[in-house]
C-alpha cells in the first residue's frame, strides 16, 4: 500500500455549476512530497435520467480521465453521473491501471447512491 496526499494552491474545480453539455475543464497538481503529478480533464457529454431510490433523477453526465506521473503512475477513465438539484454524484463507474513500486495494478469500481433524502 501507498499514500499520497495532495494539497492545491488554490480551490480545483469538481463540477461547474450549472454545468451545459460540451463544458470543459482541467487542473493539475503535485503531491506534498513532490513526488508525483495528478492531472484532470473533465467534460459533460450529456444528459440523463437515471433512477435512484425509486424516483427519476436528472443527471449531467461528465466524463473524466485523472493521470498520474511520477514515482506513481496511473490512468483513469471515470462516468459520473451528477445530480445538481442535490449537489452530489449518484453513479460513478472508475477504471484505471497504474504501477507503483515496481508493482502493476488496477481498478475497475462502481459506486450507486441508494437514495438523495438524507437519513
Amino acid at each position: 500500500p501507498f499514500q499520497k496526499e495532495f494539497k492545491p494552491a488554490k480551490p480545483v474545480l469538481l463540477v461547474p455549476k450549472q454545468a451545459k453539455v460540451g463544458a470543459t475543464w482541467t487542473w493539475t497538481m503535485t503531491s506534498t512530497d513532490g513526488k508525483t503529478t495528478a492531472t484532470l480533464s473533465a467534460k459533460v457529454t450529456k444528459t440523463e435520467t437515471v433512477t435512484v431510490g425509486g424516483v427519476k433523477t436528472a443527471t449531467s453526465v461528465i466524463e473524466t480521465t485523472l493521470k498520474l506521473t511520477g514515482d506513481v503512475t496511473y490512468t483513469a477513465n471515470d462516468t459520473i453521473n451528477y445530480d445538481e438539484t442535490h449537489l452530489i454524484q449518484v453513479r460513478d463507474h472508475t477504471k484505471g491501471s497504474g504501477m507503483v513500486n515496481g508493482f502493476a495494478f488496477q481498478t475497475d469500481i462502481t459506486s450507486v447512491l441508494r437514495t438523495t433524502k438524507p437519513s
